[in-house]
């Protein structure tokens, strides 16, 4: 708390994870508040420091240049005094999908459809850059308002984003690891076959919204492994069979088409 970062001084934590911390920080001189991303600089070993500052600055120029409204804007970043590596974002109030489902229930179609559509917006313009967010999961769908107009989504930590031809564009991605969540990870990603393209997002995209719209994971698992597994190889249940809520037969079918195991069978693009 009260250290400086860049040109922001951190306030209060807003939470934590495995590769560091996210703090309310405010601006020196202006009144704008923002959230810093604190990272450790030991989250990847046996790297020298200047090739992790090197892959930190690329990955936070790729962030900084998507210009979606519907994905988080980042302020500045650097390398603070203690080695460890910070982002300034913009301060975002409201939920996580996850937090959201988890406290409130399943949501209607009919909020979750616009949810879905400006998630894509987001994606469409990642994926026209040849950038694969590859950890879409509710956790990271954040719902805020925006001025006056609520229910306003934000797609964030881009953090293990990668460039689908193939250029490393990430701080975290490391050869021979398994990146992103496995309740939310496409089929491709845990075989590891092929070029993973944006259809992978929209595969995630699409569990994110059974989840929203059943309040349950696409597949039930009691271990990491097992639900891998079932990406791979396990047809999913349409949502509509999983709620008593009502789905709209076309959304219902739209969803099953992201979910085919097979990119080439799912829509082309976010768009």
């Amino acid at each position: 708390e009260g250290q400086a970062v860049g040109s922001y001084r951190l306030v209060s934590p807003l939470g934590s994870g495995g590769m560091g911390e996210v703090w309310l920080a405010k601006h020196r001189l202006l009144a704008r508040p923002a959230a810093v991303k604190l990272i450790r600089p030991d989250v990847q070993q046996g790297m020298p420091h200047d090739q992790l500052v090197r892959r930190f600055q690329r990955e936070a120029q790729v962030t900084s240049g998507l210009r979606s409204p519907h994905t988080v804007q980042l302020y500045d970043f650097g390398v603070n005094d203690t080695g460890s590596f910070y982002y300034v974002m913009e301060l975002l109030n409201g939920f996580d999908l996850h937090r959201m489902i988890t406290r409130f229930g399943p949501q209607p179609a009919e909020r979750v459809i616009p949810l879905l559509r400006q998630a894509c917006r987001s994606l469409a313009e990642a994926h026209t850059h040849a950038l694969v967010h590859r950890d879409i999961k509710p956790a990271n769908l954040f719902v805020t308002c925006l001025g006056t107009e609520y229910d306003y989504l934000k797609v964030v930590d881009f953090g293990i984003v990668r460039d689908e031809r193939g250029t490393d564009a990430t701080l975290f991605s490391a050869q021979n690891l398994v990146q992103g969540t496995p309740a939310f990870m496409a089929p491709e990603v845990v075989l590891g076959d092929g070029r993973i393209d944006g259809r992978a997002d929209l595969y995630s995209l699409a569990c994110c919204a059974c989840f929203a719209l059943t309040g349950r994971f696409l597949f039930p698992a009691s271990t990491a492994a097992q639900m891998l597994l079932h990406h791979a190889q396990t047809r999913p249940v349409p949502p509509s069979e999983m709620t008593e809520l009502p789905i709209p037969s076309e959304f219902d079918a739209l969803l099953m088409m992201c979910l085919e195991k097979d990119p080439g069978k799912r829509p082309a693009s976010a768009m």
